[in-house]
């Protein structure tokens, strides 16, 4: 419905709205616990709580059961279990909070939405031109922010989209 909304108020100042709409690779098992720590002090969460979550997630260890053999110990320094109903989703969008932050200052013109691993750049002017400059110089943005956290995005996966008006049956 945002983007709904984005699009007919673009319409109305002549303007054309463009979407680069991406996924995040393994998102959840590519969460860095140092990072998530780091991130709740930042955002000035109480020491309890940043404590908690150190103790919790650092220094963690795990072994694979694969074909009845038993891999050595190994660290197990990032990820989130996906399925944790009361934790993935809190640190998952405390994680990309910094991003979100970060994209708005860099590029105030834009926006950057975000549905936990998929994200969405929306783009107005007025030509299509301007449009493709402003994509490009924001997935670039994302991307550099989301490999700063130790994130992926799929690129074989992104998608474009150009909303015009031309042709349109609605009225106002």
């Amino acid at each position: 419905m945002y983007l709904t909304h984005l699009i007919h108020a673009g319409w109305d100042k002549g303007y054309k709205t463009s979407v680069v709409a991406f996924d995040l690779v393994q998102y959840f098992l590519s969460l860095n616990h140092t990072a998530i720590t780091l991130i709740l002090d930042h955002m000035g969460f109480a020491d309890d709580i940043v404590n908690f979550f150190a103790d919790y997630l650092v220094g963690r260890y795990t072994k694979l059961f694969w074909d009845n053999q038993l891999s050595d110990l190994f660290s197990a320094a990032v990820g989130v279990g996906q399925g944790s109903a009361r934790l993935s989703p809190i640190l998952s969008v405390l994680y990309l909070a910094s991003v979100l932050w970060k994209f708005h200052t860099e590029r105030p013109t834009d926006i950057f939405i975000s549905y936990v691993d998929d994200g969405t750049i929306i783009v107005q002017s007025k030509t299509w031109k301007e449009n493709l400059k402003k994509l490009k110089s924001s997935y670039a943005v994302v991307f550099q922010l989301m490999s700063a956290l130790g994130l992926v995005l799929e690129h074989d996966k992104s998608e474009a989209f150009y909303f015009s008006r031309k042709n349109c049956c609605m009225s106002n």
